[in-house]
């Protein structure tokens, strides 16, 4: 768990059982101090076990608690941006990604240096700006997710500003591992989603087929402070385009408190998302939500061998072939019956019984 004690980096871990793992740094928690006013906003492990934190800095513990020196400047490395998240690809290079007037996407090598394979410099930015007459426009990147073909994802906000014009949409991005954008994705690499008057991204997370969930706020009062916020998500096919069979028209929109509901953080296990953030009831209450990703569609079944009106002499062998498919999982077992007699059970394709 990461946080702020008296503007430093602080750090607990605990047991599974919830108490201080005095394994880590004596006595479970440390803090850091990096500068006069320090942040925190993201932690992730690596494979070996080391703890990356980031949030006005980036720093590396070892799985002790004390500080990798290995890393940057004695475990440390000064950024130009507020990082807002972190997430380790598998050959250990670390992305990062924060505020800017445009998104602002870094990537480190394994020793905090700058990754110069990544746009040359370590460094991409991505502006949303698509009209020249928008008085004043500017995004924020909020999450980064990793694709399994190594694709960067990265999701946030786009702001429009006019003279008493304010509007913000979910923005999305989606970037090859040189750093450049992804022209298969949305035709440029880029995509915006429209709410209401506002709508701010703050997370993302990548199914298991490929399609992308992010998830955040919106309602019709950018400043939260006289009109309702609801939980909001949006999904999202391999193409960048909204995927129609997730909710109305791609989006999900759900009001809890009836006041300000804000989404912080998803995440997916067994076909369902989770999402928690915040209400306003009598005071901010943390909030914990549950979707279906999919309805639970019967899985396809059909007799491959032999064919319908086959005609057999007996005595005789029949070989029968079943294929089995399900659109939402995968198949466990393939039973065969004689009637409401069970005569074998089948759990590798192809589904094979002699009779």
């Amino acid at each position: 768990m990461v946080g702020l004690t008296e503007s430093d980096f602080a750090l607990a871990r605990y047991n599974t059982d919830g108490s201080l793992d005095n394994t880590f740094s004596d006595d479970g928690k440390l803090t850091s101090d990096f500068g006069a006013y320090d942040n925190v906003n993201s932690v992730a492990i690596q494979s070996d076990g080391k703890i990356v934190v980031a949030g006005s800095a980036i720093a590396r513990y070892n799985k002790d608690g004390l500080t990798d020196v290995s890393f940057g400047n004695h475990g440390s490395i000064t950024i130009q941006f507020n990082c807002n998240d972190i997430a380790i690809q598998s050959d250990g290079k670390i992305l990062a990604v924060g505020e800017s007037t445009a998104f602002y996407v870094a990537r480190y090598n394994t020793n905090g240096s700058p990754d110069v394979t990544f746009d040359s410099d370590g460094i991409q930015t991505t502006d949303f700006t698509q009209d020249p007459d928008i008085e004043y426009t500017w995004s924020r990147s909020r999450s980064v997710a990793i694709q399994k073909d190594k694709k960067i994802v990265v999701a946030g906000y786009w702001v429009k500003l006019g003279y008493r014009n304010y509007s913000s949409a979910f923005a999305l991005a989606r970037y090859n591992t040189d750093g450049s954008l992804d022209n298969s994705f949305s035709d440029d690499g880029k995509q915006t989603t429209d709410f209401d008057e506002y709508a701010h991204a703050n997370s993302a997370t990548i199914q298991s087929d490929g399609k992308i969930v992010l998830a955040g706020s919106s309602g019709r009062n950018h400043t939260l402070l006289d009109e309702n916020s609801h939980f909001s998500l949006a999904r999202y096919n391999t193409d960048g385009s909204l995927d129609n069979n997730f909710s109305k028209n791609g989006i999900q929109i759900t009001s809890i408190s009836g006041q300000k509901d804000f989404i912080s953080d998803i995440t997916i296990a067994n076909n369902k998302l989770y999402a928690v953030g915040y209400g306003e009831f009598a005071g901010s209450v943390g909030i914990a939500a549950r979707y279906l990703l999919e309805e639970n569609a019967s899985p396809f079944v059909a007799i491959t061998n032999p064919v319908n009106n086959a005609i057999f002499s007996g005595p005789a062998t029949i070989k029968i072939v079943a294929k089995a498919t399900a659109k939402n999982g995968k198949i466990s077992k393939v039973q065969f019956y004689n009637g409401t007699a069970l005569l074998a059970t089948e759990n590798v394709a192809p589904y094979i019984y002699t009779w």
